[in-house]
C-alpha cells in the first residue's frame, strides 16, 4: 500500500472519529470543562498520540502535511481535543528528534508517548511575559529547573513536561518528569473550556536538557504550526455552519444564501480559510531549525488564528441573534478562536518575530 493511500485512509478514519465521537458530545464537554478519561484512551488506541513520532521510535511517522490535516479535522469537531493532540505532538516530536532520543531510557519514554501510555505537553508562558522566550525567569541552575509557568495545557494528565527555560547561552528546552512538578490552580478561560490549563511550578526540578541545536526555536515553531492547523479547523467549521444555516434559514420568502451580502461573507471566509490552509502547509513543509522556519511558523499562526476569529465572527453575523446563543455552535467557535490567538504567542508578539527576521535578513544581505 502506498504512503498516499495510507494517509488518505488515516484522514478518513480521523473524519469518521471526529463526526461520530467528538461532534455529538462537544457541547457536553464544554459545559463540563473537562475531557473524559475514555476519550484519552481512545485517542491512544487509534494512534493519534503517535502521529508526529517516527516509526523507528514506535510512532506512525506521518509527514507534516498529513499530521496537521488530522489536527484540522479534529478541530472541526472539537478544538479542545485537537489542542491536546497538538501539544502532545509538538512536544513528542521534539523529544524524538533530540540526539539523545536513541538512548535506552529515552527510547522507552518516547515509545510510551507514541502509544499514549504517557502524555507530554509544553510549558512556555510565564507571569508577566509572552511566549517568545525573550524574557524568561524560569532558569536552569546546576542541572535543576526553577520557575513557574502559566496556562499549561493538559498539565494534570501529563507525565512529562517540555519546559522552555533560560540557559547559560540562551533559551533551552528541559525535559522534566511530572513527579518533579508542582501543579497549581486551573485557569478559567472563555474558550477551549474542556482543555484543562494549569499553572505549574518547578523548584530545582531534575531535568534533561535537550541537546538539539535551537531546540527552543524548533519547539516553538512546531507548536505554532500545530495551533495554526487547529485554527484552520475552527475556520472550516465556522464556514460549514454558516453555509448550512444560510441555506436553511429564510427571510422575506427567500433563503439567506440567496442574498448577495450573505454570499459575500461566505466567499470572503472561504477565500481567507483557503489562504490560511496553504500557509500552514508551507510552514509545515519548511519546518526546521533557524530563524526563517521560526518566522514562517509565526506568520502561519498569526494568519490562521486571525482567520479563525474572522470566520467565527462572520458565522455569528450570518446566524444573527441566534449566533450569540449557547444553543447554537458558532458562539463556541468564536470563544475557541480567541483562545487560539493567545496560545503559542499573541499575534502582536509573533509579528515581532516575523519583522525581526525580515530586518535581520536585510542587514546581512
Amino acid at each position: 500500500m502506498s504512503a498516499a493511500t495510507e494517509n488518505a485512509e488515516l484522514l478518513e478514519l480521523a473524519r469518521e472519529f471526529a463526526e461520530g465521537e467528538l461532534t455529538p458530545y462537544e457541547a457536553e464537554r464544554d459545559v463540563a470543562r473537562a475531557l473524559p478519561d475514555e476519550l484519552f484512551a481512545t485517542l491512544g488506541e487509534m494512534g493519534f498520540f503517535g502521529m508526529a513520532i517516527p516509526e523507528s521510535a514506535g510512532g506512525l511517522g506521518l509527514d507534516p502535511g498529513t499530521f496537521h490535516e488530522v489536527l484540522a479535522i479534529l478541530a472541526e469537531a472539537d478544538p479542545s481535543v485537537a489542542m491536546v493532540v497538538a501539544e502532545h505532538g509538538a512536544a513528542a516530536a521534539t523529544l524524538a528528534a533530540d540526539p539523545d532520543a536513541e538512548t535506552e531510557v529515552e527510547a522507552e519514554v518516547i515509545a510510551a508517548l507514541a502509544m499514549g501510555e504517557t502524555l507530554t505537553t509544553t510549558a512556555v508562558l510565564e507571569r508577566g511575559a509572552d511566549e517568545t522566550a525573550a524574557h524568561l525567569s524560569t532558569a536552569v541552575d546546576g542541572g535543576g529547573v526553577t520557575g513557574g509557568k502559566r496556562m499549561v495545557g493538559n498539565a494534570a494528565r501529563a507525565g512529562r513536561f517540555l519546559v522552555v527555560a533560560a540557559g547559560a547561552s540562551g533559551p533551552v528546552v528541559a525535559s522534566i518528569d511530572a513527579a518533579a512538578a508542582e501543579l497549581g490552580s486551573r485557569t478559567t478561560t472563555m474558550g477551549l473550556s474542556a482543555l484543562e490549563m494549569l499553572d505549574v511550578d518547578f523548584h530545582g526540578a531534575e531535568a534533561r536538557i535537550l541537546t538539539q541545536k535551537d531546540a527552543a526555536t524548533t519547539l516553538a515553531a512546531r507548536r505554532r504550526i500545530a495551533i495554526a492547523a487547529v485554527a484552520v479547523g475552527v475556520a472550516r467549521s465556522s464556514l460549514a455552519h454558516a453555509v448550512r444555516y444560510a441555506e436553511e434559514r429564510a427571510q422575506f420568502g427567500r433563503s439567506l444564501s440567496s442574498f448577495d451580502a450573505i454570499r459575500a461573507k461566505l466567499a470572503n471566509v472561504a477565500a481567507r480559510t483557503a489562504a490560511a490552509e496553504a500557509l500552514v502547509r508551507d510552514a509545515a513543509d519548511g519546518l526546521g531549525a533557524g530563524p526563517e522556519s521560526a518566522a514562517r511558523a509565526a506568520a502561519a499562526k498569526v494568519v490562521a488564528t486571525e482567520v479563525a476569529m474572522f470566520a467565527a465572527d462572520e458565522a455569528v453575523q450570518v446566524f444573527g441573534g441566534y449566533g450569540y446563543m449557547r444553543d447554537y455552535p458558532v458562539e463556541k467557535r468564536m470563544r475557541d478562536a480567541k483562545g487560539l490567538e493567545v496560545l503559542g504567542g499573541t499575534s502582536e508578539a509573533l509579528r515581532r518575530v516575523v519583522a525581526n527576521n525580515l530586518i535581520r535578513a536585510a542587514r546581512t544581505s
